[in-house]
């Protein structure tokens, strides 16, 4: 999968749209860089981000983009 988006400003993290996936990159020199993804690069019906548990974090599942729409899944599908 090849996911495409447009860079925002890192302020946009602190107003978040609905629908939205925002990809955090720290570079080489630790300079912070924040991208929009286009949801339409996302294949529909698919796991694009598995979480797995932790200590911290108990909870796993997966984000899938269903009829444009980011849904919650837990399990996530195979």
């Amino acid at each position: 999968m090849r996911l495409t988006g447009s860079a925002v400003s890192l302020e946009a993290l602190s107003r978040p749209e609905a629908n939205t996936v925002w990809v955090v990159i720290t570079d080489a020199d630790g300079k912070t860089h924040v991208v929009q993804l286009d949801l339409a690069s996302i294949n529909a019906d698919q796991p694009f981000v598995t979480v797995r548990a932790s200590a911290g974090q108990a909870q796993s599942g997966c984000w899938v983009l269903v009829n444009g729409r980011l849904v919650w899944k837990d399990p996530c599908p195979v």
